[in-house]
């Protein structure tokens, strides 16, 4: 039987959730939906996902909550996908420390970019953009800043691997001078090498972390694109200043 048969799913699993989100177990009729029951949900599209986390985010049943993101991630439904609005309605109704520490190791699964976008759908609907819910988002400062901390910890860092070990000891080895115009890909294996070669770092140790070159070569104004570069002014005598490019 599929979904897209029967278009009130969504409203009436949701629905029997509010009739009894006071229960510890959550809806009867929203378990049965899921693989456990009649499992409808591997048929679910990204739209009835989103319907579902706002819904029950509506109506602050945390157990709900946690069954549908659970259920989402039991039939690998496409978590970038769902809808930011809904999946931040949904982790502003949590509370419970339980359900709470569960959604913590939960945002890991989402994607850095769509990590970043929580946060600042979250940031809006908490500012400005609480104008346009239906509902207005309750107070949940837990949530919030830690989905503000989550999304800074997923950004890329500066490259710095020795931090990740706690005997941390500054190098002995002279400074490997570099000049301007070196590429950070080499700068970074330099620095590889001479920290394996110290035992500042382990032999198998791999450098995946993304870094941007902020050189002195990667700034020059001839490498960047056209918007990027800044008008340079000259005096001309007939026109006075102008902007060329």
């Amino acid at each position: 039987m599929g979904t897209r048969s029967h278009p009130s799913l969504s409203s009436r699993l949701s629905s029997s959730a509010a009739a009894s989100r006071t229960t510890r177990d959550g809806s009867p009729f929203l378990k049965s939906a899921l693989k456990g029951g009649w499992n409808l949900s591997p048929m679910f599209d990204t739209p009835q996902w989103s319907y579902l986390l706002k819904s029950v985010g509506r109506q602050g049943d945390e157990q709900g909550i946690k069954m549908i993101l659970e259920e989402m991630l039991d039939v690998q439904a496409d978590l970038d996908r769902v809808e930011a609005r809904s999946i931040v309605i949904a982790l502003n109704a949590v509370k419970d420390k339980e359900i709470y520490n569960f959604v913590k190791k939960y945002l890991f699964h989402f994607g850095e970019r769509k990590v970043k976008f929580l946060r600042i759908t979250y940031s809006n609907l908490r500012g400005h953009g609480a104008e346009k819910l239906r509902v207005p988002l309750k107070e949940n400062d837990a949530m919030y800043y830690h989905v503000c901390w989550h999304a800074a910890i997923r950004l890329p860092r500066q490259f710095s691997p020795r931090q990740l070990y706690f005997d941390y000891k500054p190098s002995t080895l002279g400074v490997s001078s570099h000049g301007a115009n070196a590429k950070i890909d080499d700068i970074v294996k330099d620095k590889i090498e001479k920290w394996k070669a110290e035992g500042l770092l382990p032999e198998d140790y791999v450098h995946e972390d993304r870094v941007y070159d902020h050189s002195a070569a990667f700034k020059n104004v001839a490498r960047q694109e056209m918007w990027k570069k800044v008008p340079r002014i000259v005096k001309n005598k007939n026109l006075g200043y102008t902007g060329e490019l």
